[in-house]
This record gives structure tokens, sequence and C-alpha cells, in this order.
């Protein structure tokens, strides 16, 4: 299995077992299919999906079987994962992470994380310099998961070496 990390369970809902959980998944109408199978904790525990909605920025979930607070409340705190290869192929945020980055023929550096702001996120690029770009399609002239590389258009002051 290669597991994905999608968020984490931060509360429960009412008393019938639905969990609350914060992420920052983007394709999330792919990923919360009633039937699928989900992964909770260190122990990866199997759990299968019946009821999904969103309320005040949270993803609500219900499990199979846990239908009392009881069965949900030692959730609380855990993080929730999905098995990769479930689903549809795309290109998904951990799929940025190590590809080496590029301006033209010049390397950048590698790209170690995905940041949060405000407005969108930004790849963060780790190189002889420290560079936050941001993941608009305006700054991106090609992805090739396939090679490891990611290439930004010149962008006068984004990337001067002075």
């Amino acid at each position: 299995m290669k597991e994905m990390l999608i968020g984490e369970i931060v509360n429960t809902h009412g008393i019938k077992g639905e969990l609350r959980i914060q992420s920052d998944f983007e394709l999330k109408e792919t990923l919360y299919k009633i039937g699928r199978e989900f992964y909770i904790g260190k122990s990866k525990e199997p759990v299968i999906l019946t009821r999904y909605r969103v309320h005040k920025g949270y993803d609500m979930v219900t499990f199979e079987g846990l239908d009392d607070i009881n069965d949900v409340l030692p959730y609380k705190g855990e993080f929730i994962y999905v098995n990769r290869d479930n689903l549809e192929p795309g290109i998904y945020p951990e799929d940025y992470i190590g590809l080496e980055a590029f301006v033209g023929n010049h390397c950048l550096g590698t790209v170690i994380s995905l940041a949060k702001s405000k407005a969108h996120d930004l790849f963060e690029i780790q190189g002889e310099k420290h560079y936050y770009v941001p993941k608009l399609d305006s700054f991106i002239e090609k992805i090739d998961i396939d090679n490891h590389k990611i290439y930004f258009i010149e962008m006068q002051g984004l990337f001067d070496e002075d």
C-alpha cells in the first residue's frame, strides 16, 4: 500500500460517530467516495466511508460500524490516510516534493514542501538560495513528474541572483 496522508481527525461531532477532519487535500471530490477505504492512526486501522459532508470548513465523515461517539473518541488527534493506488490518476500535492526546480537550464534546487499562504500555496525550494514560488499556472512552465522536474517561467525579480 502506498499511503497518502490526507488530514488529521481534530474532533468528534454529535453523538452518532461523526468525525471532523482538518485537511488541505486539494482534490476532495475524488477522495471522499462512499465505500472508499481509509486508514486511521499509526496502526493504519482500515475503515470504510459511509457519509461525507463539509461543515464550517471541515470534512465531516462517518465510517461503517462506527455509529456512536464512544466508538470514535479514540481517533481524536489521529492522522487519516488513503491508499494512493485506489485514487484516480493525477498529480497530488505530495508528488511535488523532491522535484528539481528549474528556470530555463538553471537548477534552483529541490522542492522541499508546499507552504500555505492566505492567497495560495507556495512551492518551497531549497538550493544555494531559498525560494518561495506561487503554485499558480502563470508561474509554471512545465511539470515533468516522470523525470522529477518542474520548470518555472523566468520572472523579473523572483529568481534574480542579486
